[in-house]
C-alpha cells in the first residue's frame, strides 16, 4: 500500500492499529497475527482466534480499519494505472499496444466504480457500528452525507452514470480508429505502404497515450481530494482529538 497519501484520518487509524497490536502482542504474537489474518484475509468474523465479537480489537479491525484499507488500496490501484500506461513493456508482435492501453483504461474506470462502492459501504458500516452511541443521530447525518457527496463527485470526475461512462474525455473512439491503422500497418502487402501506416499508427498511439496519462493523472488528483474530504468527516466524528472514539455503549471509551 502506498505511503504517499497525506490523510489525517488514515494516520490516526494506523496509529490506533499499532497501539492495539502492541498492547495485545506481548507473549502471544503468533496468536494475534492469526487473529488479524483470519479477520482481514479470510474474512472470518465469527471465529477470530483470541478475539470475540465484543472485543475492542475485533471491532476496530472489522468496522474501522478493514474498510478504510480497502479504500486506500483502490486509490493506490488508480495511481498505479497511471504508471502502467506510460510504457508498453511487451513484444508488439504478440500484444497490441492499443489493446494494452484499452485494458488499463477499462481497469481504471472499473476501479473508480469499485472505489465509489467502497466509500458507500464504509459509510454504512461505520454508521451501523455507532448506532447506539450518544451522538449517533448527528454522526449518521454527517457520514451519510459524506458518502453521498463522495459518490456524486466520483461520478462527475469520470462522467459515470449507473456504472457506465458517458464523458467524451473517456471515449475510446480514437483508439478504435488507431486499431484500424494497426491492422493496416500489419497487413499491407507493399513495404512502403506498411511503413506509412505504421508511422501514422505509432505517432497517433503516442499522442493518445500521452493524452490518457494526463487525463488519468488529473482525475487521480481530484479523486485524492474526494477521499480527503470524505475521510475528514470520519475524523471529525470518531477521532476529533487524533484518537479513535469507540461507541459510548461499548464501555471501551
Amino acid at each position: 500500500m502506498s505511503n504517499n497519501l497525506n490523510n489525517k484520518y488514515f494516520e490516526v487509524v494506523l496509529k490506533e492499529l499499532n497501539s492495539l497490536v502492541e498492547s495485545k502482542s506481548k507473549g502471544r504474537e503468533s496468536e494475534l497475527a492469526e487473529s488479524v489474518y483470519s479477520s482481514l484475509i479470510m474474512d472470518n468474523k465469527s471465529e477470530v482466534t483470541g478475539l470475540t465479537r465484543n472485543d475492542k480489537e475485533a471491532f476496530f479491525i472489522e468496522k474501522i480499519f478493514k474498510g478504510l484499507s480497502e479504500i486506500i488500496g483502490t486509490r493506490d490501484s488508480l495511481n498505479n494505472i497511471e504508471f502502467y500506461i506510460r510504457k508498453f513493456p511487451y513484444d508488439p508482435k504478440k500484444t497490441s499496444r492499443i489493446d494494452f492501453l484499452k485494458y488499463h483504461i477499462h481497469n481504471y474506470l472499473n476501479e473508480v466504480y469499485i472505489l465509489k462502492e467502497r466509500l458507500t459501504k464504509y459509510s454504512t458500516i461505520v454508521i451501523r457500528a455507532y448506532r447506539k452511541s450518544d451522538n449517533a443521530k448527528d454522526m449518521k447525518s454527517v457520514i451519510s452525507e459524506a458518502g453521498k457527496s463522495a459518490a456524486t463527485a466520483l461520478e462527475e470526475i469520470v462522467g459515470m452514470r449507473g456504472g457506465h461512462v458517458h464523458d467524451k474525455r473517456y471515449s475510446e473512439e480514437s483508439l478504435d480508429r488507431l486499431g484500424m491503422l494497426e491492422i493496416l500497418s500489419n497487413s499491407a502487402d507493399e513495404e512502403e505502404t506498411k511503413r506509412a501506416y505504421h508511422y501514422l499508427y505509432i505517432t497517433g498511439y503516442r499522442s493518445e497515450r500521452k493524452g490518457w496519462v494526463k487525463r488519468i493523472r488529473n482525475s487521480n488528483i481530484e479523486i485524492d481530494k474526494v477521499i480527503e474530504k470524505f475521510t475528514e468527516s470520519f475524523r471529525e466524528q470518531i477521532s476529533p482529538n487524533e484518537k479513535i472514539i469507540y461507541p459510548s455503549s461499548s464501555g471501551w471509551a
